[in-house]
């Protein structure tokens, strides 16, 4: 019955459902998943914000940007609030743009009923009032560390790669953005088995 639920509220879930690899596994590999749905449909939950503007709820504009479910879609699966509600995100600022004022680096992972889900990384002005970029380039991270330095970001830590199961990533991958004056643009990424 909750599968029927599943099917009628989100199509794009059955998808990933049906995406799964290997008999019995219930694991969808990243290739299955790429396939039915961009990564910024899947889910999961990173540490509480340690470094965020006051006067922004870094959770309501990240999660739009992200592609993440609201509260309303959520409740409306059927699946209660808790897992969404405990859901967090990572803020940090840094100076990237090059106009002296530090923006604003949401890392996160959507709530999603159905399974895990990649980290994103969001930046947006420093009001929270516009996306500046959303950092990816077709590596599915999961824990990942987010550090900022010299007006780039980097993002670094466990991916999935080629068959690995989306619960278990056996790759290590690294990202570098820097803002070029209009978006960030990809100066290094990086993957290698673990």
């Amino acid at each position: 019955m909750h599968a029927y639920r599943l099917a009628a509220s989100c199509l794009t879930g059955c998808a990933l459902l049906a995406a799964c690899a290997g008999p019995g596994t219930g694991t969808p590999t990243r290739a299955a998943v790429a396939s039915v749905a961009p990564a910024s449909i899947a889910p999961a939950s990173i540490a509480p914000a340690s470094v965020a503007p006051a006067s922004v709820d870094c959770k309501a504009v990240a999660y739009p940007a992200a592609g993440c479910m609201s509260r309303s879609e959520w409740l409306a699966l059927g699946v209660g609030a808790q897992d969404w509600d405990a859901a967090h995100v990572h803020v940090q600022t840094a100076e990237l743009t090059g106009d002296g004022t530090p923006e604003v680096v949401v890392q996160l992972a959507c709530p999603w009923p159905t399974g895990g889900s990649p980290d994103v990384v969001v930046v947006f002005t420093p009001d929270g009032s516009k996306l500046l970029g959303r950092l990816r380039e077709n590596l599915w991270f999961q824990r990942a560390t987010v550090t900022t330095d010299g007006g780039r970001v980097t993002i670094a830590g466990p991916t999935v790669a080629g068959e690995d199961p989306l619960c278990c990533p056996a790759h290590h991958g690294q990202m570098t953005f820097r803002w070029n004056g209009a978006r960030f643009v990809a100066d290094e990424v990086v993957q290698t088995p673990s």
